[in-house]
């Protein structure tokens, strides 16, 4: 009974059975903006987990009352050994490309490819399709083609924040991109479902869905209006 207590769910993700109605985000890079986004997400009810090779930010990740795995997402025993009950999506969040798109192929044979994503690299604007990874090879790109690892550091870095909106029929999704031009939309949140932001998805969030998005934090005595 132990055993099969122990083995049975990593078996049920390999075999294809798992729940699949998971919404939760497992987040591969545990920095402080990771951190933030998965504070947001976290608050809004869903499952998360972070993972990371670097000590302190799992430490900081606890501290912050976030769950975490410390180790490589690479390895094998990663798929077994990660909690993935409640998850239904990998971001792949780190600063290496490569790791980003070996990453999203790794957890592909369990969560799906449909629900594994990645940063953008730098140059996504710029890149032509013969020195992009091939779709198959890595996971969906996040966000906004410029929400790159360092740009988006960048942003968090002058003061950028993650902000929760409700959308009603009076400050829908197109009066909140009026309020923060500079948007980067993350996540849109209907009822308890879902949905992971891509480059070129063209998504519009509607009035009663809840927005999550980075923006730029209001000079000091301007208003908000959401």
């Amino acid at each position: 009974v132990l055993v099969y207590g122990f083995t049975s769910a990593p078996l049920a993700r390999r075999l294809g059975v798992a729940q699949p109605a998971s919404q939760g985000v497992l987040f591969v890079g545990a920095h402080p903006w990771a951190r933030e986004i998965a504070l947001a997400l976290q608050e809004l009810g869903f499952q998360v987990r972070l993972a990371d090779t670097n000590r302190l930010n799992i430490a900081q990740a606890r501290l912050a009352g976030l769950p975490t795995y410390y180790g490589s997402s690479l390895t094998e025993g990663a798929l077994d050994q990660i909690d993935l009950d409640g998850i239904g999506n990998l971001l792949a969040v780190t600063a290496n490309d490569e790791v980003n798109s070996l990453t999203g192929l790794n957890f592909s044979e369990v969560l799906g490819s449909g629900s594994v994503f990645q940063l953008p690299p730098e140059d996504l604007q710029t890149a032509s399709d013969e020195t992009l990874v091939g779709s198959h090879l890595r996971g969906r790109f996040l966000f906004l083609a410029d929400a790159a690892y360092w740009r988006m550091t960048a942003r968090f870095d002058a003061g950028a924040d993650v902000k929760t909106t409700q959308l009603t029929d009076t400050f829908g999704y197109a009066e909140c991109l009026r309020e923060y031009p500079d948007a980067i939309p993350m996540f849109v949140v209907d009822g308890g479902n879902l949905t992971v932001v891509t480059v070129g998805a063209g998504l519009v969030p509607q009035a009663g869905q809840t927005l999550v998005a980075i923006v730029n934090v209001p000079a000091v005595g301007a208003s908000a209006s959401v």
